[in-house]
């Protein structure tokens, strides 16, 4: 069997509503199903039926830096897709650090960065 790529994600988190209108404005995600304690969204150019799916989970979110979920990335059409993109793709945000990559510096949203960074809801 040859894995060719991540279909979709999946994530529990404290607030389903919350969740759902982060990446809702964040990515511009569509919302595509939603029950009790779930939501289903799906990015605007994908053919899945979903790519992110929010369930409601239990106990408090890890604290910075625990286990959990470090990261996801995202493909876009090209590199100057990322350049049009603003540094603080929603309200909650903060404003970026720099980071190192390779040895050099990266501050999102500048010219040379890789790309925009952001936290989630709960502004991690």
């Amino acid at each position: 069997m040859a894995v060719r790529r991540l279909n979709h994600a999946v994530l529990r988190v404290t607030d389903v509503e919350r969740a759902r209108d982060f990446w809702a404005g964040a990515l511009g995600m569509e919302v595509v199903t939603e029950m009790p304690g779930a939501a289903f969204l799906r990015l605007p150019a994908s053919g899945n039926h979903h790519d992110l799916g929010l369930f409601a989970g239990r106990g408090a979110p890890p604290a910075p830096g625990g286990i959990g979920l470090y990261h996801l990335a995202f493909e876009v059409e090209s590199f100057a897709d990322l350049s049009d993109a603003p540094p603080h793709p929603h309200p909650t945000c903060p404003p970026p650090k720099p980071r190192f990559r390779g040895g050099r510096r990266w501050r999102p949203g500048t010219p040379g960065s890789p790309g925009p960074w952001c936290c989630g809801p709960h502004g991690r």
